[in-house]
Order: C-alpha cells, then sequence, then structure tokens
C-alpha cells in the first residue's frame, strides 16, 4: 500500500486555513522568527558575573522560620 500517492489532494480545514493566513498576510513567518527569537535566543553567559553571583548570595539557614 502507498499511502502518499492516495488523497494526495486533500487538505484538512487547518491546513486550508494556514494557507489563507499565509496569503493574507505575508509578514507571518516574519514575525514568527522574531516572536521565538525573543522568547528562545538567549544572550552568551559571562562567566565572570555569574560566578560573582554565585560568591555574593547568601547561604539560607536551614530552618527559615526562627
Amino acid at each position: 500500500m502507498k499511502f502518499s500517492r492516495q488523497n494526495s489532494s486533500y487538505q484538512s480545514e487547518l491546513d486550508q486555513f494556514f494557507q489563507d493566513l499565509k496569503k493574507k498576510t505575508p509578514s507571518l513567518a516574519d514575525q514568527q522568527r522574531k516572536g521565538m527569537a525573543l522568547l528562545w535566543d538567549k544572550k552568551p553567559l559571562d562567566l565572570d558575573a555569574r560566578a560573582r553571583d554565585n560568591q555574593s548570595r547568601l547561604k539560607q539557614p536551614a530552618y527559615v522560620y526562627r
């Protein structure tokens, strides 16, 4: 059975919706890239600053409610 050949012209409602959306807003792909970069792309870590931050932290006592 070759499933790739069967119903090759079929498009779900969701596929049609996304194709229409991409046609209506051509800048959608750029907006998606900017949004993903905003959420996932991080600046490189400054190891010296991180080491200073770790050294400057106060150790929490074992029982906080005294």
